[in-house]
């Protein structure tokens, strides 16, 4: 068995680590803001924070998005760079 530490003096943890870490102590969701309006085929969601795996996403300007094919329900996804 080979275990390393990961949070200890000396050590580098990867964004891969903290997220493991925050993954199994914070459930994925809306923290402040992220507020979601639509108009027509326009979805818009507004500025705020939420966790997904683990981790805190930022969202500094609202993004609109405009649907088409749908029958009344969309899906938003989020892509992190």
């Amino acid at each position: 068995m080979s275990i390393a530490g990961v949070t200890f003096d000396n050590q580098s943890p990867t964004a891969k680590d903290h997220g493991a870490l925050f993954a199994g102590i914070l459930t994925d969701g809306i923290i402040q803001g992220c507020g979601i309006s639509y108009s027509g085929t326009n979805v818009t969601i507004a500025t705020g924070y939420y966790i997904a795996a683990g981790r805190l996403c930022k969202i500094s300007a609202a993004e609109t998005k405009v649907l088409t094919g749908t029958s009344g329900y969309a899906r938003l996804i989020a892509a992190v760079d």
